[in-house]
């Protein structure tokens, strides 16, 4: 990840766990790194202190349809445009899947499959214009 000086980078769920791991690791590489969180700004204010340099904490429920267009604009205004993005936010209820009514299975696969179509749909014009973060889409396409 030594290419990423200076690259802005948006992690969703970066308040803790494998987002928050991520995060350290770009921001390590020199990214400008956006943190967001859906619920515990606590923790994302706490890596953002320890990271330092050009982090951002943004927050927004992703199971919201406009999130996705609203926490990209808000990362824009403070850092730019997306050059890397890691949607790795995501819910994964705690019970059984007979107990599993249609709230929950909306608001999760408004999270985990709607969210991160949509901050892909909306970043990846920029990375192609800034020829960076998109390459490995477009030779899929090429390829497919």
């Amino acid at each position: 990840m030594s290419d990423l000086a200076g690259r802005v980078a948006l992690v969703t769920g970066a308040s803790g766990g494998i987002g928050a791991a991520v995060a350290e690791r770009l921001a390590a590489a020199g990214a400008r790194v956006a943190l967001h969180y859906g619920s515990d700004a606590e923790r994302a204010e706490e890596l953002r202190r320890r990271l330092g340099g050009d982090t951002i904490v943004v927050g927004a429920d992703l199971a919201d349809p406009g999130a996705p267009e609203r926490l990209v604009a808000a990362v824009e205004r403070e850092l730019g445009a997306v050059e890397v993005l890691v949607a790795n936010a995501g819910l994964a209820p705690r019970r059984g899947w007979d107990e599993v009514d249609l709230a929950v299975w909306e608001a999760t696969m408004a999270v985990n499959l709607r969210a991160p179509f949509f901050l892909a749909q909306r970043v990846i014009p920029a990375m192609r214009e800034r020829r960076f973060g998109h390459r490995l889409l477009d030779q899929r396409r090429r390829d497919g």
